[in-house]
């Protein structure tokens, strides 16, 4: 999955923001290489944990690296009510993403001094405004 993050290196290519929404380790492989290069200066990582038994069996993982934060929404609800799952995370984090690319063209990475706990919050209202 991160396999194009060693070419951008090699290549001197910087990453200021790279977001990452549950890289899976599914049906197909069930290795994901989540090793975040060094040329990556913030990655927000959201993933669920949780095997869904359906047409496809994924779930993400944390990423390991300088400057990763780590968000896992496993157990998590949709403003519907459903489980968070490798088919809805997306959805669920799209408007929170929105807002973190937008504010990392500001050269805002605020998002890494919040806790876990204070980002699942900021994406459950988020997701309850719909898109």
């Amino acid at each position: 999955m991160l396999e194009f993050l060693k070419y951008f290196k090699q290549s001197g290519i910087k990453i200021s923001l790279l977001i990452t929404v549950d890289a899976a380790k599914g049906y197909v492989s069930f290795s994901v290489n989540n090793d975040i290069t060094d040329n990556v200066k913030y990655n927000l990582n959201l993933y669920q944990t949780k095997f869904y038994k359906g047409f496809v069996w994924s779930r993400g993982w944390p990423n390991e690296g300088n400057k990763v934060k780590n968000v896992n929404l496993t157990g998590e609800k949709t403003p519907s009510g459903d489980d968070i799952i490798h088919s809805n995370i997306d959805e669920y984090t799209l408007l929170y993403c929105t807002q973190i690319i937008v504010n990392a063209l500001k050269d805002n990475f605020s998002f890494y001094d919040y806790t876990e706990a204070e980002i699942k919050s900021q994406i459950k209202s988020y997701a309850s405004q719909g898109f």
